[in-house]
């Protein structure tokens, strides 16, 4: 668990002044964790943070990932020995879609900063590990680094303790002090924040407020439509739909939803506003991955209309999950229990993503 810094206050004077003598820096990257997993000598796994795979759903409702599966099936197949003799290892990675991931501006052209690697629950030097893959010119690649404090730590917290135990100086003001002025840094002018760990505590220090901005989805309008596509079921065989492919089953569901509701009636068209079910975003939006999408009448009508298109990746993201009715604002029990039934459907008889 990553605190924040202020939370050391809580701490004893000897803990605070054992942390400033021993804690690592790190600057805190603004962008998209990624990990690898090395399946076999053919075969890579992508994982998000939360430990979840990318698979074709991530790479239709967001392109940014097209980038990364063609740079790492590339490299794959390019560098098949390296790859072969490390089936079983772990890279953990910072990925930059763009030069702007989330709030933070980064140089254009870095596209990867390597973390760490893993093998047998060791983590070993990404930097010595990596050495041997050959990376194309256009990917321009670096290695997390991390600076170790300044020198006359015991003069800061002999100035500074009293002060912060008290509540006179705040920690975060404290510990900017340990931060060399010289370090290397990644981002372009002021990083997100910094990273401090001692032992197994972890706490940061966040420079702008911004990154902490958390958007709420406007849930009414999205319920709204997931309520309309319910009873739009309840009236037609939408098991006859459904395929061993998941994702062609979404294509098959919405296809028949638009043509034969929304296109003739505009319900949703007519009470909603689009930018209502729109995912909230921080950061360059991406459009869709339409090469991913397996029908090409889906593909023409999420092209023709903004609105379909964000039907389409509700649907897409949201046919594959329960939902709970303590956390739904305008959805009934009843219609609840009605997409979870749909949603259970789908899932039984599809095989594949």
């Amino acid at each position: 668990m990553i605190n924040d810094i202020e939370k050391l206050k809580i701490r004893s004077s000897k803990y605070i002044k054992e942390f400033m003598q021993g804690c690592t820096i790190e600057e805190k990257i603004d962008t998209h964790y990624i990990t690898i997993d090395i399946i076999s000598r053919n075969a890579i796994v992508f994982k998000k943070a939360n430990g979840n795979e990318i698979d074709r759903v991530d790479l239709i409702l967001n392109s940014m990932w097209n980038k990364l599966f063609l740079d790492w099936n590339y490299l794959k197949l390019s560098n098949a020995s390296w790859f072969s003799t490390h089936v079983g290892y772990t890279i953990k990675m910072f990925y930059f879609p763009c030069a702007t991931p989330i709030l933070t501006q980064y140089d254009e052209n870095i596209r990867y900063i390597f973390d760490k690697v893993i093998y047998n629950g060791h983590e070993l030097n990404a930097e010595h590990i990596l050495s041997d893959i050959k990376f194309p010119d256009v990917y321009k690649i670096d290695f997390k680094c991390f600076q170790n404090k300044i020198e006359d730590t015991e003069g800061v917290y002999n100035t500074n303790i009293n002060k912060l135990l008290s509540g006179e100086k705040s920690f975060s003001e404290v510990f900017v002090s340990l931060i060399n002025n010289d370090s290397k840094l990644f981002a372009s002018n002021e990083p997100e924040g910094y990273v401090f760990k001692y032992k197994n505590k972890i706490y940061q220090l966040i420079n702008s407020s911004d990154v902490n901005r958390k958007i709420d989805k406007e849930k009414t309008s999205y319920e709204f439509l997931l309520s309309n596509f319910i009873k739009y079921c309840k009236l037609h065989a939408y098991t006859d739909k459904i395929t061993q492919s998941y994702t062609k089953t979404v294509c098959n569901l919405f296809n028949d939803y638009i043509i034969n509701n929304e296109k003739p009636t505009k319900f949703i068209e007519n009470n909603i506003d689009i930018d209502s079910i729109e995912n909230p975003n921080i950061g360059q939006k991406f459009d869709i991955g339409y090469e991913y999408i397996p029908d090409q009448v889906t593909k023409t009508l999420c092209q023709e209309s903004e609105l379909y298109k964000n039907i389409f990746k509700v649907l897409l993201a949201n046919l594959r999950k329960g939902k709970d009715f303590t956390h739904c604002i305008y959805l009934t029990k009843k219609e609840v229990d009605e997409w979870n039934m749909i949603m259970k459907n789908i899932k039984i008889r599809t095989l594949y993503i």
